[in-house]
């Protein structure tokens, strides 16, 4: 199971916010990321944290991450995971 999504905010804390929003999304259709919900979002929390403050533009997180596993009818043992996140400053639409 797979997963990506990207979502901005005003500042670290607001993008940060979105991200847990859409990461909630995500494991409402794909219950198995529950399981990599936070270490994934804690990766993005420490990376969005290097950022410098600038009140002038958004800040701007873009995940995506996939689990495997090889048993489909029973709890999944999982015996593969990735997660990919980017975090920038964009400009801010006006």
């Amino acid at each position: 199971m797979s997963y990506s999504f990207a979502v901005r905010g005003a500042t670290v804390a607001l993008a940060l916010a979105a991200a847990s929003q859409a990461f909630a999304k995500v494991v409402e259709t794909q219950p198995e990321h529950a399981a990599d919900m936070e270490p994934a979002l804690g990766t993005a929390s420490v990376f969005a944290e290097l950022l410098k403050p600038d009140e002038s533009k958004d800040v701007s997180i873009s995940m995506n991450g996939w689990l495997n596993w090889n048993q489909p009818d029973k709890e999944p043992e999982f015996c593969g995971a990735s997660v990919t996140v980017s975090v920038c400053h964009v400009a801010r639409d006006s």
